[in-house]
């Protein structure tokens, strides 16, 4: 009844559906490619960056651990991150992040 009456507009809605799909496509690939970059370059729990190793451009969570002698450059340290080595260069520890040097 609501077609026989033209009511609604077909072209209208299926216009309508097809942007919304689009959209939500476009969204859903936006998180998942997020999803993704944030996994490969955080640092959690039980990972051990080894002695001598440079660190750049990462998140270390709570329970890393990076050993002595080992670099952080531009890294966010998140929870208590045990840090043995000496150099840290542009890091940034969050408020509630304990971090103690060894």
């Amino acid at each position: 009844a609501v077609l026989r009456q033209r009511l609604v507009e077909v072209r209208v809605v299926v216009n309508r559906a097809l942007v919304f799909a689009l959209l939500m496509g476009v969204v859903v690939g936006l998180f998942a490619l997020m999803e993704s970059l944030i996994e490969r370059s955080a640092i959690g729990a039980g990972c051990r960056v080894d002695a001598g190793a440079v660190v750049a451009g990462c998140v270390l969570t709570a329970g890393a651990v990076a050993g002595p002698g080992s670099t952080l450059r531009g890294c966010v340290l998140a929870g208590a991150v045990t840090v043995a080595g000496e150099t840290i260069t542009d890091t940034l520890a969050l408020p509630d992040a304990r971090v103690p040097l060894l």
